[in-house]
């Protein structure tokens, strides 16, 4: 089941973000590179957030969590975490499926991973993204940019 989320209720907060730290450690190990923010980002940084939440429920536990943002042109998913013991599932292309169908036809969504993410792309790419370029962040870190229209 997926609801939306009230990330500034505490309790729920919380479950994200330890759900995110498992989440981008595996990320991290994947591409390379420990400078994840998310990976250090605390629970008030998260909670002032302009991002709008989706929790995917098995039962009581967030299993996973995808967060949007809007602007006057597009939509922005700037996070798509699943945990780690719930990988394979079919979780994060469950919670992009449940975004695209929210998402006013015509209006393009934009999405970034590590270039080395290769899983995060495969996804992406098998759900009609196309890669639209590369952004150098720092040595050692690159994103692929990908959009789907």
């Amino acid at each position: 089941m997926i609801l939306k989320a009230t990330i500034q209720e505490d309790a729920i907060a919380k479950e994200i973000l330890k759900l995110q730290k498992r989440a981008y450690k595996v990320e991290a190990e994947l591409i390379g590179f420990n400078g994840i923010p998310p990976l250090h980002e605390t629970l008030e940084q998260l909670q002032q957030s302009n991002e709008v939440f989706f929790v995917y429920m098995e039962g009581e536990v967030i299993s996973g969590a995808i967060a949007i943002e809007y602007n006057h042109t597009c939509i922005h998913i700037s996070r798509v975490m699943v945990d780690p013991s719930s990988f394979r599932k079919g979780i994060a292309r469950t919670l992009l499926t449940h975004v695209e169908e929210q998402t006013e036809e015509g209006v393009p969504l934009l999405v970034s991973t590590g270039s080395r993410n290769f899983p995060a792309i495969r996804l992406y790419t098998s759900m009609g993204y196309e890669r639209i370029g590369t952004k150098d962040i720092e040595e050692g870190l690159s994103l692929v940019l990908l959009r789907k229209q």
